[in-house]
């Protein structure tokens, strides 16, 4: 009689065999979730590093430039002739060092004169790469694949020589450049740190308060500064602080991280020293005489000399 397998045994092994494949597909299935969701965060996590070194780097740097010292007059003398020659191409005062506009509660652009940039210059004294001075510009623009219901923007970056606004703007040699791609959101928030003294108490500490704004354009303000307030005021050119909201988006935009950045601006303009009044001079004293060794006459007195010169060589009299 042939052996062989019965109905129940071979229902019996489908089954079983059935219930091992869902399971090994549920652990793929999971594997291969948790590996896209990896990757998702760590997409996100190296886009918003890039990106927030970048911003840190060029930020940290802005200032605002100052003007040539005074020259000897030697010198002046001998460039009057230039300085009329050139009178026409004369150069207009620098404006947007610092502007920041925002468009749909979103960052529309922002530009600014920084001493940090990419682009360098061999120092001979220092002798190292230092980065130039150089105005940067961000811009916002749509992304290709954007969708009406998940839009997604990208950072655009550009860097140019030319401190003047409109030169810059207008410079095609250097281009603009993608920082970051796929993001959501991205709002950035001014701090001012503004000191109030105590105008009735005098050794009162001035008072510190926060100034914050999402748009920056100081030159407006000195512009409708008509009132004695606002003329007496100083108006900084350049924020103390600047906070960033970014939110980007993973692959395949269904889930999305929020990060925050506190970028401090450390080259603020130095007030003037006071210079301190001149105090009277003091009546310069007359030198004391020095007191004459042993031996010797005082200095000054002339008449007993010849005495007191005999009554050591005689000793003193009995």
């Amino acid at each position: 009689m042939k052996q062989g397998f019965t109905l129940i045994e071979i229902l019996i092994a489908l089954v079983i065999a059935s219930l091992l494949g869902m399971i090994l597909f549920n652990t793929f299935f999971q594997s291969n979730r948790s590996i896209q969701i990896v990757d998702s965060v760590i997409d996100i996590n190296m886009r918003a590093v890039v990106l927030g070194n970048q911003l840190e780097k060029d930020i940290s740097g802005a200032f605002v430039p100052r003007g040539k010292k005074k020259k000897k007059e030697s010198e002046e003398k001998s460039e009057q002739k230039e300085k009329e020659k050139k009178k026409e191409e004369k150069q207009k005062p620098l404006k947007k060092i610092f502007y920041a506009t925002q468009k749909n509660d979103m960052l529309d652009m922002l530009t600014f004169i920084t001493s940090n940039s990419l682009s360098t210059y061999w120092s001979d004294q220092i002798g190292s790469a230092r980065p130039k001075i150089a105005r940067i510009m961000y811009k916002i623009e749509e992304d290709d694949d954007s969708e009406p219901a998940n839009k997604s923007y990208r950072l655009m970056r550009k860097e140019s020589p030319y401190l003047n606004f409109d030169k810059a703007e207008k410079d095609k040699k250097n281009y603009a450049y993608e920082v970051a791609a796929g993001i959501k959101d991205l709002k950035l928030e001014y701090i001012a740190v503004e000191t109030e003294k105590d105008t009735e108490d005098e050794k009162a500490k001035p008072k510190k308060s926060l100034k914050k704004s999402k748009t920056w354009d100081k030159e407006k303000e000195e512009d409708t500064g008509k009132d004695e307030e606002k003329k007496k005021k100083k108006i900084k050119r350049t924020p103390d602080y600047v906070r960033i909201t970014l939110s980007l988006w993973g692959n395949q935009k269904k889930t999305d991280e929020t990060f925050t950045f506190v970028i401090q601006i450390f080259a603020q303009p130095v007030p003037p020293k006071k210079k301190k009044k001149a105090q009277p001079k003091k009546e310069q004293q007359k030198p004391q005489t020095p007191r004459q060794p042993s031996g010797k006459p005082p200095a000054g007195q002339e008449e007993g000399a010849l005495d007191f010169a005999l009554s050591l060589i005689e000793g003193p009299k009995q």
